[in-house]
Formats: C-alpha cells, sequence, structure tokens
C-alpha cells in the first residue's frame, strides 16, 4: 500500500511524527496528521483548505489546544502509529479508489480526516467550515478546474 503514496505524503507522515514529537507524544494520531498536512504547507489539501477560507494557524491552535500535552521521549521516527491513524490510512486509499486514481495524496487524506466525524481533526475542521462534504466538492471542482488527478 505505501508504494500508492504520492512521496509529499511520505513527507507529511515524517512531518506528522515530528509535530508528535513537539506536543510531547510518544505515538501518532489523525491530529498529527493533520499538523504534519498544515505545516508541509504545500500540496492539493492545504489548496483546498485555503480555498475553503480555513486558517492553518486556526487549526494548529484548535488541536493544541484539543489535545493533552505529553511527556513522551520517543526519538523523532519511532512513535508508532495509534491504530486511528493506520485507518486514517486505509479509508484515505479507499477516497483515492473511489476516485479512480493509482496513488494517495494529501487531498485524500484530508478527505478521511474529515470523515471520521468522532476526532479532534474533524471536529476542528466542521469548526472551520470544512466538513466531508465541503472539503470533497471543493476537491471535485479542483480535478476538474484543473484538468489532473490533484497528485500531491
Amino acid at each position: 500500500m505505501e508504494q500508492m503514496f504520492t512521496e509529499r505524503v511520505k513527507k507529511v507522515m515524517i512531518l506528522a511524527r515530528e509535530e508528535s514529537r513537539c506536543l510531547g507524544h510518544d505515538y501518532v494520531g489523525p491530529e498529527h496528521i493533520l499538523l504534519g498536512i498544515i505545516r508541509d504547507g504545500e500540496g492539493v489539501a492545504n489548496k483546498l483548505l485555503t480555498n475553503l477560507g480555513v486558517e492553518s494557524d486556526t487549526i494548529k491552535k484548535s488541536i493544541e489546544d484539543g489535545v493533552a500535552k505529553g511527556g513522551g521521549s520517543t526519538p523523532v521516527g519511532q512513535a508508532p502509529f495509534k491504530p486511528q491513524a493506520k485507518k486514517l490510512l486505509d479509508v484515505a486509499t479507499k477516497e483515492a479508489k473511489e476516485m479512480k486514481v493509482k496513488y494517495v495524496g494529501t487531498e485524500h487524506l484530508l478527505l478521511a480526516l474529515a470523515k471520521e466525524a468522532d476526532s479532534v481533526p474533524a471536529r476542528v475542521l466542521v469548526a472551520q467550515n470544512a466538513d466531508y462534504k465541503r472539503i470533497k466538492d471543493a476537491l471535485l471542482s479542483y480535478v476538474a478546474a484543473s484538468g489532473r488527478g490533484g497528485k500531491a
């Protein structure tokens, strides 16, 4: 499955681990993946968030306020992915397949994050008026306008 991930998604996963460490956590959860997307600052997911009027700083602060700081000391690159984060990657893969593309980009991660309604990232996105439907509609419009699959 990892071969389906774009280089940007792989970079976001590295950034998610770094975000986890910055918060003192010894795991990587969906909230860290959203922080990784924001920190990357590029890719289709960030374009969609910008187009929807979502403020990156607001998302970052909301997540940091919504999760407890930990006292973890796991070295960078060692923090394991929580089951919710692994499930997120599966959902992102399904989103990509439904869109009939052969890769998983940041846009698919964003859709998966928004789809899990009972999660910190989904609640933060909804508070910014970026629920699953709005993100999906924005992605479909982006793909139609760009004439490409939105690989990022």
